[in-house]
């Protein structure tokens, strides 16, 4: 069995194209081509030249990637990240600041912090509890946005929840452009519940509109619920 060597920059340097045990970059740190690794662990800063293939990848410092990156089981992001090409994981972990040229398509997807994705972003489970700008489509099976801010184009799975934690009540009137709330052009899903949206359409089954959301037109099939504090143009059955 071939022995896999470990790579570590704890000052300056560079790490060349090849196949690796576990990368360590705690400094300032290049990778100069494509790397397949079990580890990649950088708390420093790290300018990744081309793809990227392991089983785990942590960045607490500020990196940017040029290329795919693929991780078989854990991904976490707790620093600022810049990705050119597409981000796939299993468990994907932002509480920084990422940027996405791509695509992000990962089993959990769990967001605290900011993510701006240029494409589509896909998950099993999708928890996003922060700012995010996706200009794609958010697809996923469960999807929760807990008190989000920015725009998503939009918005597809079987459970969709958006809830509002921080609703600013100003002369006893609750006000959707306070800094927060969520922007979109379509939610599609089962069972949909929504708080400070603004949308353009939302399409399902069983539609709960929660307070402070202005959306254009619904269209249902199953049941529908409108808060009085939300304003809805126009809701139709559809059988």
């Amino acid at each position: 069995m071939e022995n896999k060597s470990d790579m570590k920059i704890s000052g300056s340097g560079s790490i060349s194209s090849g196949v690796y045990n576990d990368i360590k970059i705690s400094g300032s740190g290049g990778i100069l081509g494509d790397v397949d690794c079990n580890d990649i662990k950088i708390s420093g800063s790290a300018s990744c030249k081309g793809e990227i293939k392991a089983n785990n990848l942590k960045v607490s410092g500020s990196s940017s990637f040029y290329k795919d990156v693929e991780v078989k089981e854990f991904l976490k992001i707790s620093g600022s990240a810049k990705f050119q090409g597409n981000l796939k994981g299993n468990d994907v972990v932002i509480s920084g600041s990422s940027k996405i040229a791509g695509n992000v398509i990962g089993e959990s997807i769990c967001v605290s912090g900011s993510v701006s994705v240029e494409g589509n972003c896909e998950g099993t489970e999708v928890t996003i509890s922060g700012s995010a700008n996706i200009k794609g489509l958010l697809s996923g099976d469960k999807i929760y946005l807990n008190d989000p801010s920015g725009y998503i184009k939009e918005i597809g799975g079987s459970e969709i929840t958006i809830k509002d934690r921080n609703n600013v009540i100003l002369f006893g009137i609750i006000r959707f452009n306070s800094g927060k709330g969520l922007n979109c052009e379509l939610i599609e899903g089962d069972t949909i519940e929504l708080e400070n949206v603004k949308c353009d359409l939302v399409r399902g089954h069983n539609i709960k509109i929660g307070e402070n959301c202005r959306i254009k037109m619904v269209e249902y099939t199953g049941s529908i619920e409108i808060d009085k504090k939300s304003k809805v143009e126009e809701f139709v059955s559809i059988k």
